[in-house]
């Protein structure tokens, strides 16, 4: 799996010790790519737009992002929510060492938002609180697709995209999730598949 991990940079041995995280992310056999998010960035005015640009298409390309929030910035929340929002699944970790909860701010968030996980680590469960996340993803990761459409229904993608801001693809999955929920007969399969 393909998974952005972001961890805030502040030159202390804490950072040193979450960025292992990555380490046992990638000896599980994942493809892991990593930021660090410095909130004191100096320099001329185009440090900042390349970050901004490669994190967000580091979002993009990611099956999901596991974010260290232990010492939470703004640039973490921000890339939480460019990750919640491009529809990726978040498991936000806080390690129990140093703090009993997760930032307020990424609990609350969490509470709201079935994309993001928050769960504590230490350096003995930290495998195995990857590994529940992971079932949990599978559960929500995108399938990808591929339909063909008439001229007529992509002139309207296209205008409900540049509409409503939104995706092409967004604008199906909508439309087929409302078939879904009025869909009765789905509604019992799906029951019946809940049951075994």
């Amino acid at each position: 799996m393909k998974i952005f991990f972001i961890v805030s940079q502040d030159g202390t041995k804490d950072e040193v010790d979450s960025l292992k995280i990555a380490t046992t992310l990638e000896s599980q056999g994942n493809k892991v790519t990593v930021a660090t998010i410095n909130e004191n960035i100096s320099g001329t005015k185009e440090e900042p737009e390349k970050a901004y640009i490669r994190n967000i298409n580091n979002v993009k390309k990611a099956d999901f992002v596991v974010v260290e929030c232990t010492k939470s910035n703004a640039g973490l929340g921000f890339l939480i929510s460019a990750a919640v929002n491009e529809k990726k699944p978040v498991l936000a970790l806080f390690n129990q060492n140093k703090t009993n909860n997760a930032p307020a701010t990424i609990a609350g968030f969490a509470a709201k938002n079935k994309l993001l996980a928050v769960r504590g680590y230490n350096k003995t469960n930290l495998e195995t609180v990857y590994a529940e996340f992971v079932n949990e993803v599978k559960k929500v990761l995108d399938t990808k697709f591929i339909l063909i459409i008439s001229p007529e229904i992509d002139t309207y993608l296209q205008w409900a995209a540049d509409n409503r801001r939104m995706h092409k693809a967004q604008v199906v999955r909508r439309a087929v999730e409302q078939v879904m929920n009025d869909d009765k007969e789905f509604k019992k399969f799906a029951n019946l598949m809940k049951r075994k």
